[in-house]
């Protein structure tokens, strides 16, 4: 693909959706030939015969935007066949003279999310000979396209009149940048500006314009088009991430909101921050809402009024999570009056957050509990949101979301017979067997194996061109896994770090203690002979774990005075 053919794929990937404004917009409908009841042949018995066809029904669809050869000359119509053809979404209008505002009006809407306009320059329909120069209604809808600033937009004017007169009316309201391209833009763009244009003879190919448009781009604008270019792919980014995040994640966010204490209000930021933090750079202009708190409560709703929420699943549910003050929460559950204030609170539109339900329940039970007791209703609230499936399935869906999330928000896609920096190898070693007569270790003659894990340390840089960087070695850090409810995972060693791996085989995380005092070096023909690739950390995570080897690598030793605990023990009471 040479540079013109790559530039012609940004404007179509930028542009994607386009408005055609021509009063030559001749669209039509093709009539098919009558049909008659032999025409549809013997007819199933549930279907009556006063409902058939009848001999004078005749049917008209639209003939969608393939022109007859009486057509061709239609320079509108092949436009939009054109642009229909290479992917873009067109919105055909034929312009009608007798009410210029109310169309304006009309189209105004359109235009806002537009990002190409083509537009006849003679809407008016003027004759060469008649003494009005045309050009007035078309230079109203540009300059209403133009107040939109929502976004790159751009104006072709395709036109029979001449391209020269057109360019001289426009220059009153817009900046010439290219006369001899016909190239103009907004005037007073000094901060930016939106809208740029061309002037074009409709005798142009419709196939040719994009080109056109292009070549031009490529000459003046280029900046722009880096920005387009970016901004497609962006696009294109987005709808992958909603598409990805079209998953159940509900519990495995819920927890984490529940465990670092969020508020209801602060819900919808925790998120932005979480799953979109490399989008959303600004603090966006409308309050977001917590999407999370209704739809939880209406299904919270219907468990309780079937009176599936009893005191048995709440102990358990509270034994599992192990909430603070469990044993007083499953106890509410045994009040029947809690249970029916619980079925009046969910059913009440006016409760709109966790805190609304804290203060609701708070009135159907004793005014006058401790702040202790408080507490303890508020994380009832939250317990009930847990209760929608079995201990069983809840466990279950909870881990296959906490999987799936982790690999989501931490791990991307890369090649598997590349070493990136953050590449997760899981590698085969041959387990040592006991000699009992020397008491020494020897090879296992039996092909039984253990297995370590290796995460590639190497900068970033050196793993693009290893051969010439490196000479093909690979620095690693070696990893064991730990269990879940191992103290490793608070990560308050300086000596390691614990993080979540995503293993695709089994569909599951394990957690993995990375030892910075255990590196090792291996060329890449070992790595892929020897090791299974498991996953790859995004950049942001294994930069944070090299910074903290760094870190570590290059301390200082030092003895403190003072500091070991056994000479405080036996020796402070001489300092005093």
């Amino acid at each position: 693909m040479n540079e013109i053919q790559q530039v012609e794929s940004i404007v179509k990937g930028y542009f994607d959706n386009a408005i055609i404004i021509d009063d030559e917009m001749n669209l039509y409908v093709e009539k098919v030939h009558k049909l008659s009841n032999d025409d549809l042949g013997e007819l199933p018995d549930d279907i009556d015969e006063e409902d058939t066809v009848n001999e004078e029904t005749r049917i008209e669809v639209a003939a969608g935007i393939e022109p007859t050869e009486d057509d061709l000359s239609n320079r509108p119509l092949k436009l939009l066949r054109q642009l229909t053809t290479d992917g873009f979404i067109t919105y055909p209008y034929k312009f009608n003279d007798d009410d210029t505002e109310t169309q304006i009006e009309f189209l105004s809407k359109i235009l806002r999310t537009s990002k190409l306009l083509f537009i006849d320059w003679n809407l008016e329909g003027y004759l060469p000979e008649s003494p009005e120069r045309p050009g007035k209604a078309a230079l109203e809808i540009i300059k209403t396209y133009s107040n939109h600033t929502n976004g790159l937009k751009c104006v072709v004017i395709y036109t029979q009149e001449d391209s020269t007169t057109v360019l001289e009316q426009l220059t009153n309201d817009f900046e010439l940048i290219d006369e001899e391209n016909f190239f103009f833009q907004e005037r007073d763009g000094g901060d930016g500006n939106s809208l740029f244009g061309f002037v074009m003879r409709k005798s142009v190919e419709p196939q040719e314009i994009i080109t056109k448009i292009s070549s031009i781009l490529l000459k003046d604008k280029c900046i722009p088009l880096h920005v387009m270019d970016s901004a497609s792919r962006l696009e294109k980014s987005i709808a992958n991430v909603i598409y990805k995040f079209n998953a159940p994640f509900e519990k495995v966010l819920l927890t984490q909101m529940l465990s670092l204490d969020i508020k209801n209000d602060g819900i919808p930021k925790f998120l932005d921050e979480t799953l979109l933090s490399n989008i959303l750079s600004d603090e966006l202009p409308l309050d977001p809402k917590n999407f999370l708190f209704s739809a939880k409560r209406e299904k919270i709703r219907e468990k309780m009024q079937s009176n599936q929420i009893t005191y048995e699943i709440i102990k358990h549910l509270c034994d599992t999570f192990n909430f603070k003050g469990k044993d007083s929460i499953a106890d509410l559950f045994k009040k029947q009056s809690f249970l029916t204030g619980l079925k009046e609170i969910f059913s009440d539109v006016n409760v709109r957050s966790f805190e609304h339900l804290n203060n609701r329940i708070s009135e159907i039970l004793d005014s006058s509990m401790s702040k202790k007791i408080n507490d303890i209703i508020l994380m009832t609230v939250l317990a009930v949101y847990f209760i929608e499936e079995t201990d069983k399935e809840f466990k279950t869906s909870f881990l296959t979301q906490t999987y799936y999330f982790t690999k989501l928000l931490k791990y991307i896609d890369t090649s598997h017979d590349r070493i990136n920096t953050g590449s997760i190898f899981k590698m085969s070693v041959p387990r040592l067997a006991r000699n009992t007569r020397n008491k020494r270790y020897v090879k296992n003659t039996n092909k039984r194996y253990d297995y370590k894990y290796l995460l590639c340390i190497t900068p970033f840089c050196d793993t693009h061109r290893p051969s010439v960087k490196v000479d093909n070695n690979f620095k690693f850090i070696v990893g064991t896994i730990v269990e879940p409810e191992s103290t490793y995972l608070k990560n308050m060693g300086e000596n390691y770090a614990c993080i979540a791996v995503p293993f695709d085989r089994e569909k599951t995380i394990k957690f993995i203690k990375w030892d910075f005092y255990n590196v090792v070096s291996y060329r890449y023909d070992e790595v892929m002979s020897r090791c299974e690739k498991i996953a790859t950390l995004k950049r942001s995570y294994i930069q944070n774990i090299i910074n903290k080897y760094i870190s570590y690598q290059s301390r200082a030793g030092v003895n403190e005075l003072f500091f070991k605990e056994t000479y405080r023990d036996t020796f402070v009471n001489f300092l005093k």
